[in-house]
């Protein structure tokens, strides 16, 4: 599994970056944000009118309830990740398009909710036959291009907004499960959780086109020095 080593990699390089590229003269900046990839801290240099360099990191835990395939899970995303961006100001300010690669250490886990019994495949069992279901999910690319287009207001305080997309790769998927059953019935019940993951693999692979991508949408305050 991933862990935020790779995020904070990224964004370690992409603050030495930043530093080596300082010149005499040149913005700096720093800032914190909220977006779609958690909450995040940034810093910035401006070595020239109409270009800079940007380095982020992201994190963020919290747990949902959803239905996946009609097992209602509790649902708990991990978001780390560390950008290197270059941002170029095609107006020398406020509008500035974006581009650059991001480690992306963002996983989730999902803990089935079991009630008196519980639809596994096309297999029923009630909850003394069965411990936990758990499903883990991670992205292919764990290094991940981006792109975007951003808004910041001028001022030794700013506010930045930026939208764009994170070429992700399409995410993987791993259940499994644990269970008082044994003999066949043990047999049973492994092909029966292969089942459902096979299952939840198909809706990803149908809905490919959505899910290999992650939006981006940040809102967030920028110091200049």
């Amino acid at each position: 599994m991933l862990t935020i080593r790779p995020a904070i990699l990224a964004l370690s390089i992409a603050l030495g970056t930043v530093a080596s590229s300082s010149t005499a003269g040149a913005q700096v900046a720093v800032g914190i944000r909220g977006s779609t990839l958690g909450a995040g801290a940034e810093v910035s240099i401006r070595p020239a009118r109409m270009l800079g360099v940007r380095a982020t990191g992201n994190f963020l835990t919290f747990t949902r309830e959803e239905e996946v395939e009609g097992i209602p899970y509790e649902l708990e995303p991990r978001l780390r990740s560390g950008g290197a961006n270059l941002d170029f100001y095609p107006f020398g300010k406020v509008l500035y398009l974006t581009g650059g690669l991001l480690l992306n250490a963002n996983e989730a886990s999902a803990e089935a909710i079991i009630g008196p019994t519980i639809t596994i495949g096309n297999r029923t069992y009630s909850n003394t036959e069965i411990q936990s279901l758990r499903g883990e999910l991670e992205w292919t690319r764990s290094v991940a291009p981006h792109a975007g287009l951003g808004l910041e207001t001028g001022g030794r305080v700013g506010i930045a907004f930026e939208a764009g997309v994170v070429f992700s790769g399409t995410p993987t998927v791993r259940l499994s499960g644990t269970t008082t059953l044994t003999g066949q019935e043990r047999q049973f019940f492994d092909e029966a959780v292969a089942q459902e993951e096979a299952q939840v693999r198909a809706w990803i692979d149908d809905n490919r086109r959505w899910t290999k991508y992650h939006p981006v949408a940040a809102l967030g305050l920028r110091i200049r020095f």
